[in-house]
């Protein structure tokens, strides 16, 4: 018999290439047993990586919130201070120091004040997962940022590298960034959660900068201020007063009156000239910019229709007129309820249909007129001209003191600069 070819009786028997055929049928069966039993175990294993995917995406979103709830936190902490500030450069930044365990267990503004700010839940307790936030003090001295002490992590005072003439120490402007953590493990705060026998399953980072805003409201002093006298026009129902003491019109340029024709009145009549920078934003507000202030605005917007509804009672909002229609944010239909701090960048028209009622600070950089029925509980400055027309509903402006604490203490307080970063770092 020749090797390699199949015995003649075979071939004989079942025909040229019919022993062929069978050994690819006996393949083919082969193959497909094999493709059948795999199916399962392919699908067992497509479900353990989507189920895998699944929970590390899960794992990040919740280090993302729990880096965001750091910085949400740390600014509640910096408000309740109401101000910090060492007023030195060599000890700028130890104004940041959360007190809880284990220096000092009776409070509770973190539970690791070696670290800094941090607190700590279970996401899943019965698992052994934790999620977790630090945002961290700086610890030691250092005497520059090249220092080995300094940890460009933690908290620090960048008031000098932010304003104009201020210290590192002046309290004003704050580097503030936070670190959530995702793990798996012990709930023993004082261990890291990349610390054995921890297993550290997500991180994320978030920083931003705090900034104390402070409102100079004592630069425009009067219940109504502007350019000067004889650029106001009180017409018909129109009052301006002052419960106490005090000036009921600042002008800037001079010390005259506005002009008003009865029964309009000043209750009392004082005058008083403000100082020639009273009108400027960045004075008034203490930042370098326009644009600054308006990261640091509760809500910044381009036209009337997008400010809040319902109005806030107490919240600074900056309106940009520039690009509308004459440079004008006209309250036509926009009813206006609420307080705060009100600054239009631009010409403004309350109109009847606004029914204004606020309680706060108004600022305009152009022409204002003001429609009744209006009360204005605060103080209002105008850069422009300004009108102010009762006809049958009076308009009313009232220098009120309690007022205008509450907005330097609320207002004023320290904000989020609105231009957050997130870089996510993920581990597994």
């Amino acid at each position: 018999m020749v090797k390699g070819r199949n015995p003649v009786w075979l071939t004989a028997r079942l025909g040229p290439g019919r022993v062929s055929q069978g050994g690819s049928v006996i393949i083919l069966v082969i193959f497909f047993i094999a493709l059948t039993a795999f199916i399962p175990m392919a699908i067992h294993l497509q479900t353990m990586l989507s189920r895998n995917t699944g929970r590390h995406l899960s794992y990040d979103v919740q280090a993302r919130d729990a880096a965001r709830a750091g910085l949400t936190d740390a600014l509640m902490w910096f408000r309740r201070q109401s101000f910090i500030g060492t007023q030195s450069p060599s000890t700028a930044d130890s104004a940041f120091h959360p007190f809880g365990p284990p220096q000092h267990p009776d409070r509770k503004e973190t539970v690791n004040e070696d670290l800094g700010l941090v607190k700590q839940y279970a996401l899943d307790e019965s698992n052994q997962l934790w999620v977790r936030y630090e945002v961290v003090r700086q610890s030691l001295p250092y005497a520059t940022t090249a220092d080995p002490n300094y940890n460009p992590h933690a908290v620090h005072d960048i008031s000098n590298q932010r304003l104009e003439n201020k210290i590192q120490g002046a309290g004003l402007v704050w580097y503030v960034e936070s670190v959530g953590y995702v793990f798996r493990g012990s709930s023993d705060p004082t261990l890291r959660p990349d610390q054995y026998p921890n297993k550290l399953l997500s991180t994320a980072h978030a920083s931003t900068e705090f900034r104390h805003l402070d409102i100079n409201v004592d630069a425009i002093s009067g219940a109504l201020n502007a350019l000067k006298g004889t650029s106001v026009h009180m017409y018909y129902n129109a009052r301006i007063f002052a419960a106490t003491p005090g000036p009921t019109f600042g002008s800037r340029d001079d010390n005259t009156c506005p002009i008003t024709a009865a029964p309009a009145e000043l209750v009392p009549q004082t005058c008083v000239r403000l100082a020639p920078d009273s009108f400027d934003l960045t004075t008034l507000f203490g930042v370098s910019s326009i644009p600054e202030l308006k990261r640091l605005a509760d809500f910044s917007v381009s036209k009337v229709s997008d400010l809040p509804v319902p109005y806030p009672s107490s919240a600074f909002v900056f309106l940009d007129a520039s690009n509308l229609p004459g440079a004008t944010a006209d309250f036509d239909g926009h009813q206006l309820h609420g307080g705060g701090m009100l600054c239009i960048l631009g010409n403004a028209v309350f109109r009847e249909s606004t029914d204004l009622y606020f309680s706060g600070v108004i600022t305009v950089s152009g022409d204002l007129t003001v429609f009744g029925p209006t009360y204005i509980a605060g103080t209002v400055a105008a850069a422009g001209t300004v009108q102010l027309i009762g006809i049958s509903d009076g308009v009313e402006v009232h220098r009120d003191p309690y007022t205008l604490e509450n907005v330097k203490s609320v207002i004023g307080s320290y904000r989020q600069d609105n231009s957050t970063l997130i870089v996510n770092r993920n581990n597994t």
